[in-house]
């Protein structure tokens, strides 16, 4: 709402009707953004699949382990 609220009005034109204007930009946002939980869903949907192997989880599981510890160590460097 925040995000509609703040980007979508400076695509409005203020001496046309607004409500119509309105109209497009919300149906077109609520189109995009159900395409894009839908390509979400599909891939989680096939990284389901994958981590089902074990030796895919095992590699998961090191590679965001990695990210973490790669986070933490940022913060720790930042926060000195």
């Amino acid at each position: 709402i925040l995000f509609a609220v703040a980007f979508l009005p400076q695509f409005i034109d203020a001496t046309a009707p607004q409500l119509p204007q309105f109209t497009v930009l919300l149906l077109t946002f609520s189109v995009i953004e159900a395409g894009w939980y839908l390509v979400y869903a599909g891939s989680g949907k096939t990284l389901a699949k994958m981590l089902r192997r074990a030796s895919v989880l095992k590699m998961f599981n090191r590679a965001t382990g990695g990210v973490f510890v790669g986070f933490a160590a940022v913060m720790a460097a930042v926060r000195n």
